[in-house]
């Protein structure tokens, strides 16, 4: 079994509906409404896409969402080609997520464990994941059901699209390991560990830096390089138990990265940390139309005032672009000062200014400067200047926000 559902998997769902739930499906998702597919294999095929996928988990709540991402997390095909038991929700209550046990609680046989039960019923997939969430085991079937409403999982498992938005990292874990564990074989909680650390009584189950390593690793993210001459003295351990895995990266440098089953016993089964039940509706503060609408008028304002101050800064002296691509920190940094902004804040500016078309490469193409439209732009009227900043950040698929922040590999 596929781990997710391919878009002939889903045509075959739609084409078995009745005609009223192929209808509820183009009401709750009515980019796929219009234009109308000639064939149900059309229809699946549009709504497979990445931009459909993601418009219709833009209108799902917390909980729901969380749902998607565990169906996506509990995934993956083993060396046969078969889907296996993740291991029932008794064991992940008992801190080993993958115990050996089958779906619905009976004992299973020996062997791989860490995967999701092949093809399980909603009944079966909804007490899977409510062993792994804070959430009820029919707030979990409620979220499936939907999910499968809106065609975005099919028979328990996910279409591709929906693999996809939720990155290559479900919750923190990273990939499955490349030869299955056995239940003996997996680690105690995180919590243990340290605690049989800190006891110390003995000889620890693995000294105290790979507990550390352990620490940062198991909530994600859950991958991290060594830099040049760098030494890891708590990774051989770990790679000894086949608790690490051990890779290189495309430029050749040594890359940790903690498997998903290993990950998923450390933190005792559970996929977040977070709560998802909703606030107090007596908590959360009411806004006026009209404070709603000069706050809105304010910030449109202002960011054209700001995209204004980066074409004059960059006209002085351009954005200065990496060899890996994106500004250089010094051009972000002083581009920040200029504007008074934040860097993360200063690169949303930049990134609708260039995607409005205003930014392009000089003559070395080595730098980012106004572009021709750029001087037309200016002695356009306010709202003639916001539309195009408007056009290009509701159209962006750019992560501005993460500047600053380290990737699954720690480089910023």
């Amino acid at each position: 079994m596929s781990p997710s559902a391919s878009t002939q998997d889903l045509a075959v769902h739609l084409t078995a509906l009745p005609d009223r739930e192929v209808a509820a499906l183009l009401v709750a998702r009515p980019d796929l409404a219009s234009p109308s597919s000639s064939s149900f294999l059309a229809l699946a095929t549009r709504a497979g896409i990445q931009g459909s996928v993601e418009q219709a988990l833009a209108g799902l709540d917390a909980p729901t969402l969380a749902v998607a991402e565990a169906v996506v997390a509990l995934s993956r095909l083993d060396e046969s080609g078969e889907a296996e038991g993740i291991g029932s929700t008794e064991a992940a209550q008992d801190g080993r997520a993958g115990g050996a046990v089958g779906t619905g609680g009976e004992p299973a046989d020996d062997g791989p464990v860490g995967d999701p039960a092949d093809n399980p019923d909603n009944a079966d997939l909804a007490g899977l994941i409510a062993a792994r969430l804070p959430l009820e085991t029919e707030q979990v079937t409620e979220a499936l059901d939907r999910l499968s409403r809106l065609a975005l999982v099919i028979e328990g498992r996910p279409v591709a699209a929906l693999e996809a938005a939720f990155g290559p990292h479900p919750f923190g874990l990273g990939p499955w390991a490349a030869e299955p564990l056995s239940a003996e074989q997996l680690p105690p909680t995180l919590e243990e560990l340290s605690e049989d650390v800190a006891s110390g009584a003995g000889e620890p189950i693995v000294p105290t830096a790979s507990v550390e390593m352990l620490q940062a690793l198991t909530w994600g993210p859950p991958a991290g390089t060594l830099r040049s001459g760098g030494k890891v003295p708590g990774a051989a351990p770990l790679i000894e138990r086949r608790w690490l895995e051990r890779s290189s990266d495309a430029r050749g440098r040594t890359r940790f990265i903690l498997p998903r089953q290993v990950a998923l016993a450390l933190r005792g089964g559970r996929l977040t940390r977070e709560t998802l039940t909703a606030p107090e509706a007596g908590d959360l503060e009411t806004v006026g139309g009209d404070v709603v609408a000069s706050e809105s008028a304010f910030h449109a304002e202002e960011t054209v005032r700001l995209v204004g101050a980066l074409l004059e800064e960059w006209g002085r002296e351009g954005g200065t672009i990496r060899r890996t691509g994106g500004v250089s920190v010094r051009a972000l940094t002083r581009t920040a000062d200029a504007l008074d902004l934040e860097p993360d804040a200063a690169a949303r500016i930049i990134e609708i200014t260039a995607g409005a078309g205003l930014l392009g490469l000089d003559d070395d193409g080595t730098t980012w400067v106004p572009s021709t439209l750029a001087a037309g732009w200016l002695a356009d009227s306010l709202p003639q200047r916001w539309a195009p900043l408007a056009l290009a950040w509701t159209g962006s698929a750019r992560t501005a926000w993460l500047t600053g922040t380290r990737d699954d590999d720690g480089a910023l």
